[in-house]
């Protein structure tokens, strides 16, 4: 006895047996007879599916299961996959049905169909179904016919038994949305109910999900809703429009609504009478808001509509007083990248923060409008929290030409309006921020002197907007070399230091007897109101003298005559210095050389020297001190001291760094750049350099007037030499990352290698260190201008020399550059 196990599914199967023999002679046998040509049959019934039904299609696993989900799909065309599974979009989990449309050239009928439906269990059937379609479509567009099918007979479409029930409209917004629910009253009894959508039509897609084959019952949605205005403790008239897609609601649809206690009361119900499928209604019913809500903020409340038989609720809000609006118009000039928000308080910690674009932009004028209803405890604009700001970062210029918040049926506009680039983050505050400036500044005794008692009278002046009540001012100082005696707040105003005020601040101070650095004392003038605080810098000059070596020169000639130090050498030693502060010596200078330190050791032949009197900005060289090195190798250090006294009791230090075996340091120029000329706020401000050849290698040093962030850290510089295969070269120190380039006019740029070494020496100076086999040079001598930072109005921050242009925009000027010999 032999037995299996066969799949079936209907309408039938057919099978027959074969029976091999396993000699040699491999004989076979078939019962019956004539085997597949006349097999035995056994036919197979429909089990319907019972209802309620329900398919979501998130059983399937590829979009080719449609037939294991026990659906069917038909073309009375080309015999394609007009009707798939897709996970492109789905209105619950991942997978709805999709006709994909075809080719627009080409039209195709398919259709889709169910499983076998068993309707017996309902005694009011009906279906409903989610659908995606393709919107609106152009006037000459050919709309595709789409329709609803019912078959009790066969599943198969070309079999003739499938009725059309109802048109299915897959047109209006795009989107998901409940297509009408069709009737299914007529099939309620029948045991086996096939539903068939069809398609007609090409180049469109309809996407299908959640098909729900249920009791038909009223199925209440809310369309739309409208308000009069309302204010605390005034009413207004609701007016819900809605329509029923089930069947007619059981007895009178009743509308009312629901709100919670102490925000107001809702009037008489509303009676629509039966309403029937698909119908839509319209309902007024009455709220009056209590007295005590706040006003221009939103209000919650629940629609309720109700049969005898079931409830709708609908969760609703509406704006008590009037709505709140912030307006931003921004102007763009040029392709890129521009961010924009609006936001409320502190904009590093922002209460509000709300991105009106993030987005690449062209050319034009961008008007943005945001319901600010909901932030209404930050309103009206104020100081503080309270202070609103518009907020560009952009990759391109433009400007911020409206900002203004409606608030109340107030229109609060910023003055606060202007210009931005792509250098950093800007804002725009509403209302404008209180601006402390310096009106007047005296000091007794003036210039401030060393070892002096200051008495300072500043004047300051309110150039922005109002502070907000108690509004004091104090100045204060970090500078270690001064001691503060009084400078307790004062008060400016006891309700709000309004825009334009001014307001008097004394200090009294002592300067330390030490400070001859020629550097300004910075206090922090700072403005506190009962919201914020705001500051400015103040820089008060210190004049002195300051004597710099800007060069030194050594005369070996008694031995290998390579201006080089070496030991068992005799040398005279020239040192230039220049006065570099901002006032003249008090006297003549007599000078005198000392070994403070380093591994090479020397003795002093002629250690002492007279300069005369050095005004500001001269320089003096002298050239008296010799010494001899007695002991020391190649590359030991040798720390010199140059001390200088006046006849006035003031004594300059100076400090030599010599090497044996390599040339000294010498300045870039005697004279400095100025002090505060660097655009906007770029923090590396040159103040002067040095530099020297050490090899193949030279060095170039730059100061910076303030303390620089070796993370932001911009440098470039552009150099020519004689007789090079370059016009130019283009020398680049950016965040700590080297790069040297040659320029030829006609072919461009040539990045050399190795790449310049930079290194952070302290907090005001940087060092860049070029490859000069690197630069193929022909001469030791090269033409250069430095430049700090990027700023789109001058292209660069800082020059050094001042004003050689750029080989951007205003292109090089080289007769501006500083000439440099090895």
């Amino acid at each position: 006895i032999w037995s299996n196990t066969l799949e079936v599914s209907a309408p039938g199967l057919e099978y027959f047996f074969r029976a091999v023999d396993l000699s040699d002679y491999r004989a076979s046998n078939m019962l019956p007879e004539g085997g597949g040509e006349a097999p035995f049959s056994i036919t197979v019934a429909i089990e319907a599916t019972n209802t309620p039904f329900y398919e979501d299609f998130d059983a399937a696993t590829s979009e080719f299961s449609l037939y294991r989900l026990g659906w069917a799909e038909s073309s009375e065309d080309f015999a394609g996959y007009a009707w798939r599974l897709s996970q492109t979009r789905a209105h619950s989990a991942q997978w709805s049905v999709v006709h994909g449309g075809g080719s627009e050239e080409q039209t195709t009928r398919d259709w889709l169909v169910s499983p076998a439906l068993d309707l017996t269990d309902l005694g009011n059937a009906g279906v409903i179904w989610h659908q995606y379609g393709p919107g609106d479509v152009e006037e000459d567009a050919i709309v595709p016919t789409t329709a609803l099918y019912v078959s009790t007979g066969s599943p198969h479409p070309l079999d003739g038994d499938f009725t059309k029930v109802a048109d299915v409209n897959v047109l209006g917004e795009e989107g998901w949305h409940i297509a009408q629910v069709v009737d299914l009253v007529a099939y309620s009894q029948s045991t086996k109910v096939y539903l068939a959508w069809y398609f007609e039509g090409s180049g469109f897609e309809w996407y299908i999900d959640d098909v729900v084959v249920d009791e038909l019952g009223a199925d209440v949605r809310l369309e739309d809703v409208e308000y009069t205005r309302v204010d605390p403790g005034t009413g207004t008239t609701i007016t819900a429009t809605l329509r029923n897609v089930g069947a007619p609601t059981e007895g009178d649809l009743i509308v009312n609504g629901e709100i919670s206690a102490g925000n107001g009361q809702f009037g008489s119900p509303f009676n629509l009478g039966v309403v029937s499928s698909n119908q839509e209604v319209t309902a007024g019913i009455t709220l009056f808001v209590d007295e005590h809500y706040p006003d221009n903020t939103p209000l919650s409340y629940t629609l309720v509509a109700e049969d005898d038989d079931d409830r709708w609720e609908f969760a609703a809000e509406l704006v008590v007083g009037s709505p709140t609006v912030g307006h931003v118009q921004m102007d763009t000039l040029g392709l890129g990248l521009y961010q924009v928000w609006l936001g409320a308080g502190d904009p590093h910690a922002p209460k509000v923060e709300i991105p009106l674009v993030q987005s690449l932009l062209d050319t034009g004028s961008w008007v943005y409008e945001v319901d600010l209803t909901n932030e209404t405890s930050y309103l009206p604009p104020s100081a503080g929290d309270s202070r609103w700001w518009v907020k560009v970062e952009a990759t391109e210029s433009g400007s911020i030409t409206e900002f203004s918040i409606d608030y109340d049926g107030v229109v609060h506009e910023s003055s606060d309006l202007g210009t931005f680039d792509d250098q950093a983050d800007y804002f725009f505050y509403l209302p404008s921020l209180p601006q402390p400036e310096v009106l007047s500044s005296l000091t007794d005794p003036d210039p401030i002197t060393p070892a002096s008692i200051v008495q300072w009278e500043l004047q300051i002046v309110n150039n922005g907007g109002d502070t907000v009540g108690l509004t004091t001012g104090q100045a204060t100082t970090s500078d270690s070399g001064v001691i503060v005696y009084s400078n307790s707040p004062v008060e400016l105003a006891d309700e709000g230091w309004n825009g334009g005020a001014t307001g008097a601040i004394d200090v009294s101070f002592g300067v330390d007897a030490s400070r001859n650095d020629d550097k300004p004392i910075w206090f922090d003038v700072v403005v506190e109101d009962e919201a914020q605080t705001y500051s400015v810098q103040v820089a008060l000059p210190v004049p002195s003298a300051v004597l710099v070596p800007t060069k030194v020169e050594i005369d070996d000639s008694a031995g290998n005559d390579d201006q080089m130090l070496d030991a068992g050498e005799t040398a005279e030693i020239e040192v230039q210095i220049t006065n570099m502060g901002s006032l003249d010596t008090a006297s003549g200078l007599s000078c005198t050389l000392a070994q403070t330190g380093g591994a090479a050791q020397v003795r002093l032949m002629a250690p002492t020297d007279s300069y005369g009197f050095i005004s500001s900005g001269s320089t003096k060289i002298e050239d008296d001190f010799e010494i001899e090195i007695f002991s020391g190798a190649t590359g030991d250090k040798l720390d010199l001291s140059l001390t200088c006294d006046d006849n006035d009791g003031r004594t300059y230090s100076m400090v030599l760094d010599l090497v044996l075996g390599e040339l000294p340091w010498a300045w870039l120029s005697v004279e400095r750049d100025g002090e505060g000329d660097v655009v906007g706020d770029y923090h590396f401000d040159i103040q002067s350099g040095r530099f020297r050849a050490l090899g193949d290698t030279m060095q170039f040093e730059l100061v910076s007037v303030a303390p620089y962030d070796p993370v932001t850290l911009f440098i470039e510089a552009w150099m020519s030499s004689t007789g090079t295969p370059y016009d130019y070269y283009q020398l680049v120190a950016q965040s700590g990352v080297g790069t040297l380039r040659g320029y030829d006019n006609a072919l461009g740029f040539t990045t050399l290698s190795p790449s310049p070494v930079v290194t952070n020496v302290d907090a005001h100076t940087v060092m860049v260190e070029v490859d000069l086999q690197a630069m193929l040079l022909v001469v030791d001598t090269v033409d250069i201008g430095f430049a700090a930072g990027f700023c789109p109005s001058t292209y660069y921050c800082d020059h050094y020399p001042d004003g050689w242009g750029d080989p951007y925009q205003t292109a090089l000027s080289p007769d501006r550059w500083l000439s440099l010999d090895w």
